[in-house]
């Protein structure tokens, strides 16, 4: 409280003949005691310029002076908590963003691998048909050894019957040669001897049939061996010639599988990669998300718990101090007129009553709860006051 030098000179207003009488012949009464107080305090409030109204008046400006700043602190109080909500539901709205971008990540890589899994698969079908293709060539390969085999075979057998062959056109030129030489001597013999002769034609006619046939057979055989040479050496060169071609065309598409087995790899490890690294950048954003939510929330609860702490504690404190409070604290000091005014009260009393019981009666009971609200208002406003301060500290202020 401010301590005011100002006193009021106005005249201490008479007590009543009656009073003053019976003051001096006894003991001030409870209804005169009062009414002294009543008096007195419609006195001092009746001045303008008395020190109490003073005093009224300067706390009143100070009031709405502390009452102005604390609605301006508490305006910037809201625009602070507006501003950091803002912040906190931009910060929420980008938390969401980036989980969205995580699921939309996640279904990718989700669908990569579907992808992925699904071109395997199809490799492996791919590599069956391979592996079906190649046993069909594997029997390919076989029949044609086979055939060569039996190629090999029926060139023997043509060489035998070659060698037949040329026995039989040996014995038949020789047969040709001998039935020449015997048939001038059979026309000029008689008897027996042209006897012997016929039946050696006949004989000779046979063997010459016989081998005719035999050369006859031989000759088809070899014919029938040929045409079998030629339509195995055909199919062998048709075998080899489409053994060859899908040889290449499965080298081909192997080579071609495998580019897009190995381009799938690489786009799935540069896939892996870009999520872990958006995987990372999301933790590391939701981190700092979550320290600065923590911290605008730590700020948020030092805030609402000082108020709380305020409103719980400042009635009752306000209270306690205002009731041990002395009337030098109330008065902010006692002027010459009141001490006057207590001394002649105290005086009239005859001492029976102690200094601080004169102040209260000279004062009334009225006046000094009306002191005591002011003395109570004062202590609100310097607590508003310590609240403005730490309010405009530096410290509080948002980064």
């Amino acid at each position: 409280m401010r301590k005011h030098g100002n006193t009021v000179n106005a005249p201490l207003p008479k007590l009543s003949l009656s009073a003053t009488g019976h003051a001096q012949k006894t003991f001030l009464t409870h209804t005169d005691i009062q009414a002294v107080k009543y008096r007195l305090a419609e006195h001092e409030i009746s001045q303008p310029t008395g020190v109490y109204n003073t005093e009224l008046e300067e706390q009143e400006q100070n009031l709405a002076e502390i009452t102005a700043i604390l609605k301006q602190t508490q305006a910037e109080y809201e625009a602070r908590s507006a501003q950091l909500a803002a912040r906190e539901k931009a910060l929420e709205i980008r938390r969401q963003e980036l989980m969205r971008r995580k699921a939309e990540i996640d279904i990718y890589v989700s669908r990569s691998k579907d992808k992925q899994n699904k071109n395997l698969r199809l490799t492996a079908k791919r590599y069956e048909g391979i592996s079906c293709v190649m046993q069909e060539m594997s029997g390919l390969t076989d029949t044609i050894a086979g055939a060569t085999a039996l190629l090999s075979i029926l060139m023997e057998r043509n060489k035998t019957y070659g060698v037949y062959g040329s026995f039989i056109e040996a014995a038949h030129d020789r047969l040709l040669t001998d039935s020449a030489f015997e048939s001038g001597p059979t026309d000029r013999s008689e008897g027996a001897p042209v006897m012997r002769s016929y039946d050696n034609l006949r004989s000779l006619s046979a063997s010459m049939d016989y081998v005719s046939g035999v050369y006859t057979r031989l000759t088809k055989e070899e014919a029938s061996s040929l045409s079998l040479e030629q339509a195995l050496s055909a199919e062998y060169d048709a075998s080899a010639g489409s053994l060859i071609e899908k040889q290449n065309a499965h080298r081909v598409v192997v080579s071609a599988l495998e580019q897009q087995v190995a381009d799938l790899n690489a786009t799935l490890d540069d896939l892996l990669l870009k999520h872990e690294s958006l995987k990372t950048d999301n933790e590391l954003l939701v981190h700092k998300l979550h320290t600065r939510t923590q911290e605008i929330s730590e700020v948020h609860g030092a805030v609402k718990n000082l108020l709380e702490r305020i409103a719980a504690v400042v009635e009752e404190r306000h209270t306690f101090l205002t009731d041990r409070a002395s009337i030098e604290d109330l008065l902010g000091g006692v002027g010459p007129e009141l001490q006057q005014k207590v001394q002649l009260y105290h005086k009239e009393a005859k001492g029976l009553i102690n200094m601080n019981e004169c102040f209260n009666r000279v004062l009334g009971s009225s006046l000094l709860g009306r002191l005591r609200d002011i003395y109570k208002l004062s202590l609100a406003l310097e607590d508003a006051a310590e609240l403005v301060s730490i309010a405009n500290d530096l410290s509080f202020t948002t980064k």
